[in-house]
């Protein structure tokens, strides 16, 4: 997140209350893409709660954020035993 100056807010934002002092945050934006192949996804017999994961991966030869998705093929629990659930999580982050 990158906090820069920048010009107040326009005047379709100011309609409310003063204030006597504010901020204006704009957050930089990084697309990227990442291709996960599980091979023969469809045959998976993977258990309630059991997880597939990914390598872990950045966003650019810069980053040191590092990631890595999470794939729960059936689901988390009883309640969403019908459902593949799909992360993204933070592996580190220096």
């Amino acid at each position: 997140m990158s906090r820069v100056p920048s010009p107040p807010p326009p005047a379709e934002m100011s309609s409310g209350p003063v204030a006597e002092s504010w901020c204006y945050t704009q957050i930089k934006v990084v697309k990227f893409s990442y291709m996960w192949t599980i091979n023969n996804f469809s045959f998976c017999r993977e258990e309630m709660g059991e997880v597939i994961k990914s390598s872990t991966f950045s966003s650019g030869a810069n980053d040191k954020l590092k990631w890595c998705l999470r794939v729960n093929p059936k689901g988390l629990d009883e309640e969403s035993k019908d459902y593949l659930s799909l992360y993204l999580l933070l592996v580190s982050c220096p």
